[in-house]
């Protein structure tokens, strides 16, 4: 096969020098101008070919070069080809940072950094060695140059930088260019992130938590199985490097692509606060915060709603368990005792804590009005009874009538004033907490106090009501006089609920205190005053 039909070979490799294996991947179509960075193989030869790779000392790259970057050491050579198929292009790569030491393929060199082909002459390749460690070789190909003798007038096709580093750089840790995480579960691959998973810091009863992390050189090549790997533990927890032989503090070598430090409990059922400290070779490198919680100690029932009759209310009521040391416990479902049970309360369903805080649980009332104490049971893992308080539920119906009232009758300029509005069902009692001011839409409710009152939220139509009763914040505007709040929810307006709008009064101060309204009045006042003297001195003149 001739170098001019020849399609373009893409490789990244790896360490040869060191007897590290090649890596590689799939092969892509060429095209003029196109550079290929030749994978490492056996000695450079002054006669490269671009059917045999003579890269060596090559540490990482890219065989599609566009724009790419390789990392290679200084006593290193790259090998590359370029492929040039067009009639009356003259195609031409330049090399700073290092030198062409060897090429073929029927190219004119010039100097040792710039080399080119014309017209249509076929694919060639050649050698570049580094100038020195520490510096970059940029490796840049051009095609419809003036001349092959230059790059003058070419467009820039693709570009390869290679960082140059010393053999003695192999085996140095590198803690930016390795990774360490939280995790539910041990690793099985290479980490290649730093960010925890969401909740591994939280460990239930018994369990372990996992830390996964993988070691780099400078190089970003995996550090040596004779790497040392320590971690320790504080706060009552144990480490692990193989999840089967735990201590305070552990000592292993590395895997050599990934690794794992298993947090325990030092005591069974014992809650753990810990920090876990990670070294390389003796040095620190990295720390994990991790809780174990113990074994379940407390069940609380707290912050019931007032639950609507003839449903099944979700968030009825709300449920916390806890260990000694007082953390929050996951996974738990508790039991409910059959006393909770009554001709209201027809069924609760426990529902396992899932998070961090307070998890709500479920009941479902008849049509009949009542209240139920309900009551947790959990056996825990040292098989002790675990009892919650009785937290006393009801059952509500919904609203028949509704009342409106502001906080106070007069308020100062720029005040603050409350709207209350509470609703009853059909037997006096406050209304369920599932109950909305309206039902349909925006327009089920009107609730308008004038333009001195500004709602700090506004009601809508969706929102409940809490212990009978929905509340609102308003600011209080700055023009002395007179107002009224007008109240309607237009849903329990109707032939079966003797209701209609409220109006609630209200007067705003003017300034010192005294408003317009105290103002006029003060004025009527004054001159019924007056006309009372006037006939008083009417009647003593005629005398």
């Amino acid at each position: 096969m001739s170098i001019k039909t020849l399609r373009k070979r893409i490789a990244l490799v790896a360490v040869s020098a060191l007897g590290v294996g090649l890596l590689s991947v799939a092969p892509a179509s060429a095209a003029t101008g196109d550079l290929t960075l030749e994978s490492n193989g056996g000695a450079a030869s002054a006669n490269a070919t671009v059917t045999s790779g003579k890269s060596f000392g090559l540490i990482s790259g890219a065989g599609a070069v566009t724009t790419s970057t390789a990392v290679m050491y200084d006593t290193g050579t790259l090998s590359i080809h370029m492929d040039e198929t067009n009639t009356g292009s003259n195609t031409v790569v330049s090399v700073t940072g290092g030198i062409i030491t060897s090429y073929a393929g029927s190219p004119t060199l010039t100097g040792l950094n710039t080399i080119g082909i014309a017209d249509n002459g076929g694919d060639f390749a050649f050698l570049v060695k580094p100038n020195a460690a520490g510096t970059l070789v940029v490796i840049k190909s051009y095609t419809g140059a003036t001349a092959v003798t230059s790059t003058s007038g070419g467009t820039l096709k693709d570009t390869l930088t290679v960082t140059v580093t010393t053999a003695a750089s192999a085996g140095t840790f590198s803690a930016a260019n390795s990774f360490v995480n939280l995790h539910t579960a041990a690793a099985s691959a290479a980490v290649t992130s730093n960010a925890d998973t969401a909740n591994a810091n939280l460990v239930a009863n018994g369990g372990a938590g996992y830390i996964r992390f993988s070691l780099n050189d400078a190089n970003n090549l995996s550090m040596s199985t004779s790497t040392v790997i320590s971690a320790s533990a504080t706060g009552g927890a144990v480490v692990s490097l193989n999840g089967t032989t735990f201590s305070t503090a552990i000592s292993g070598t590395y895997g050599g692509t990934y690794g794992t430090v298993y947090v325990a409990q030092g005591v069974a059922n014992t809650a753990a606060t810990t920090t876990v400290t990670i070294s390389v070779n003796g040095a620190t490198w990295a720390t994990k915060s991790l809780t174990i919680v113990g074994d379940v100690n407390k069940i609380e029932l707290s912050d019931a709603s007032r639950l609507k009759r003839s449903a099944s209310n979700t968030g009825a009521f709300y449920l916390t368990v806890t260990d000694a040391a007082g953390n929050l416990i996951n996974g738990i479902t508790p039991s409910v005792t059959a006393g909770s049970i009554n001709a209201s309360v027809i069924s609760v369903t426990p529902v396992i804590t899932a998070s961090s805080l307070p998890t709500g649980q479920t009941a479902e009332c008849s049509a009949t009005r009542g209240t139920s104490t309900i009551t947790y049971t959990y056996t825990n893992a040292r098989n002790q009874l675990i009892t919650s308080n009785a937290l006393p539920v009801v059952c509500a119906g919904s609203p028949y009538t509704y009342t409106a009232s502001l906080d106070a009758t007069s308020y100062a300029q720029g005040g603050i004033a409350e709207l209350t509005i509470s609703a009853k069902d059909s037997q006096g009692n406050a209304v369920s907490d599932y109950h909305t001011l309206g039902s349909v839409s925006a327009a089920s409710i009107s609730i308008t106090c004038g333009s001195q009152l500004t709602a700090v939220t506004a009601p809508a139509y969706t929102d409940t009501f809490t212990n009978g009763a929905a509340k609102y914040k308003f600011t209080v505007g700055t023009t002395a006089g007179s107002y009224n709040c007008v109240v309607d929810l237009k849903d329990y307006n109707d032939a079966t609920t003797p209701q209609a709008a409220i109006t609630v009064p209200y007067s705003i101060k003017g300034d010192g205190g005294v408003s317009n309204a105290e103002v006029l009045a003060a004025i009527v006042k004054l001159i019924a005053s007056i006309n009372k003297q006037i006939k008083a001195l009417q009647k003593s003149l005629r005398r």
